[in-house]
């Protein structure tokens, strides 16, 4: 069964390519953009974005496997905001009831990230509370990662 999956910005860029190689691997993809898209919505305002959730709710027949929120604008204005934080979390937020109608296989224990109850610490300049919280190790310096790299 292919697998259903929402890319937005689909028209151009990293998006495009996102959505031409799902395609390449026989999945259906709805795509998202403000042009020459399945769905043609503009994320920066709060109609764009419920009108994105009920066209691919229309489009997907109420399920989708995957949500790739790749839309983005690079220019300093007040619109790139509302792309890229805006839009991307009210595709995520709006699109998860739909991920969890899904058919698709969850990932298997072994493909999820490992959880550990161990705490990693770090004498690392770079060492942070923070960074002493977290399952992986700290971030070591270029030097001493390009010494420990064996190809």
């Amino acid at each position: 069964m292919p697998r259903t999956s929402v890319v937005t910005g689909s028209a151009s860029g990293i998006g495009k390519a996102t959505k031409e190689l799902l395609m390449e691997r026989g999945e259906t993809v709805i795509g998202v953009d403000i042009h020459d898209a399945d769905v043609v919505v503009d994320l920066s305002t709060a109609a764009g974005r419920a009108s994105l959730v009920e066209q691919v709710s229309d489009l997907s027949g109420g399920a989708v496997d995957a949500v790739l929120a790749v839309a983005g604008l690079a220019s300093p204005t007040a619109t790139t905001v509302a792309v890229n934080y805006f839009g991307t979390i009210a595709t995520l937020e709006d699109l998860r009831p739909l991920l969890v109608g899904s058919a698709a296989p969850a990932p298997s224990p072994s493909r999820r990230w490992p959880r550990s109850s161990r705490r990693t610490t770090s004498c690392s300049p770079h060492s942070s509370p923070a960074t002493k919280r977290m399952p992986w190790p700290a971030p070591q310096s270029s030097k001493r990662a390009a010494r420990s790299w064996e190809p």
